[in-house]
């Protein structure tokens, strides 16, 4: 997969806030940054375009191989941000019911109030578990957000909040009606990815995401009856110029100012150009790597 020309968007993962209700969801001092990263959220590479084609495929069929997927389907996608990605899996899958986009900024979600098809819910993962019935809600989308979740200091609590909303047998369809648990489906990358980022932004990545194993652990230790594993990989090439451009945008949280400041992302980028050849043309070639997990109540 090739890149050429990108639009040079900024996106990053919800942080996490309390429940509430208006515009005044997000708290924290990451506040500012999402109200800033919301314009381009839906235009970063990682967002968008054919990338976006590939991740979209890769979930929806996890979703239908871990349960029987129908147009009565309750399903929520929390740290959805804009819902522009829960609308274009609900179409994919055909659903009919409204997908809840679920998320504590107010910034994101304006966006996702425009949609057709999806719910817009402000809340973190653990609060929005805890304002719905046991036994109501057939599939939970964890989207490149479970490691802010496992940040958390109630993160066992939190996963068997969410068991707690799956139901038992979700609803079956004519053509197959041996049920299945609810199902948590989560997305997120390795503890030691393939990108090229400098030192710092690499230990950075790591102190903040667990290995796949923990998170295994994890779900199995809140009640979930097995869990199953795949990493799903696409190689990847881009200019130099773009990843850079990129990263001077702080796309990815790793690279916000709670960890760098401007003289510090410039020296990054400088590593980056001396330890990452390029070919003849400029460009840089590195994997993409999704881990995805089903872990079944």
């Amino acid at each position: 997969f090739s890149i050429t020309d990108l639009p040079m968007g900024v996106s990053d993962l919800p942080d996490t806030g309390a429940r509430t209700t208006g515009t005044a969801c997000t708290t924290g001092a990451e506040k500012q940054h999402y109200a800033d990263v919301v314009a381009g959220y839906d235009s970063n590479f990682f967002y968008s375009g054919e990338y976006q084609s590939w991740q979209l495929g890769v979930v929806a069929d996890t979703m239908r191989a871990a349960l029987p997927v129908e147009s009565r389907l309750h399903v929520a996608d929390i740290g959805g941000g804009t819902g522009k990605f829960t609308q274009k899996l609900r179409e994919s899958l055909n659903i009919e019911e409204e997908i809840d986009c679920v998320d504590p900024s107010s910034a994101m979600l304006q966006v996702a109030e425009e949609l057709d098809g999806i719910r817009p819910v402000c809340a973190d993962a653990s609060s929005y578990a805890a304002g719905l019935k046991e036994d109501s809600v057939d599939a939970v989308l964890l989207k490149e957000v479970i490691h802010h979740l496992s940040q958390e200091g109630n993160f066992i609590k939190t996963l068997t909040q969410l068991r707690r909303i799956l139901r038992s047998s979700p609803l079956a369809d004519s053509e197959n009606t041996k049920s299945r648990p609810g199902v948590v489906i989560v997305v997120t990358r390795p503890k030691e990815p393939d990108y090229p980022l400098f030192s710092g932004a690499r230990t950075c990545w790591m102190e903040g995401q667990l290995s796949q194993a923990y998170y295994e652990c994890a779900f199995r230790e809140a009640g979930f009856s097995r869990v199953e594993t795949e990493v799903h990989s696409l190689p990847l090439n881009m200019p130099m110029d773009t990843w850079v451009s990129m990263i001077r945008q702080r796309f990815w949280s790793v690279f916000s100012h709670e960890h760098f400041d401007d003289d510090q992302l410039e020296n990054g980028i400088e590593e980056i150009r001396s330890k990452f050849p390029t070919d003849t043309n400029g460009r840089i070639k590195f994997a993409e790597r999704l881990v995805v997990m089903s872990a079944f109540k």
